[in-house]
């Protein structure tokens, strides 16, 4: 297994990609049956009736954020290496921008880089949930994922 997430290095918001940077400022917003979503990707065109069972996956839906690679060098080993550490800087902000929520205590990400021959045009998500309702499990196995440097943290795994 080849191990590509860095030793916590994050880069300051006001170096990540302005698309990333409207998110952020954007912040969260208690949602439908109390979901925690980012406030820029939550709009009147989603439902807004949600059984509890269902918060975590809708969630999952809505925070789906994409990371952009534009700027990034096309040497694999350096594009991923920078894509992970956008990703995974992107995640830390928003986490620190959710402390204020209660519901926060549960916030989950899952970071997902494509490493495969077109790890350029696979791209990179990094997509929010809380551990309620019906939880993604899918998750619990991250070996099965072949194409994809996954990561899975939780709000609470890092000091904010």
């Amino acid at each position: 297994m080849e191990h590509f997430w860095p030793p916590g290095v994050v880069t300051e918001a006001s170096a990540l990609p302005e698309d990333l940077q409207v998110i952020l400022r954007a912040g969260w917003l208690v949602g439908p049956a109390g979901a925690l979503l980012l406030k820029n990707l939550y709009g009147p065109g989603w439902n807004s009736v949600w059984p509890a069972s269902e918060v975590a996956q809708r969630e999952r839906e809505i925070n789906d954020v994409y990371i952009p690679s534009y700027d990034l060098p096309v040497d694999r080993a350096e594009f991923l290496s920078r894509m992970v550490q956008r990703a995974w800087s992107f995640m830390h902000h928003a986490f620190a921008a959710a402390c204020k929520f209660e519901s926060s205590g549960t916030l989950t990400a899952v970071i997902s880089v494509g490493i495969g021959e077109d790890f350029r045009l696979h791209g990179t998500t990094v997509q929010f949930f809380t551990r309620r309702g019906n939880y993604p499990d899918y998750y619990s196995d991250l070996e099965r994922f072949r194409e994809e440097a996954m990561a899975v943290v939780e709000r609470s795994d890092l000091l904010l």
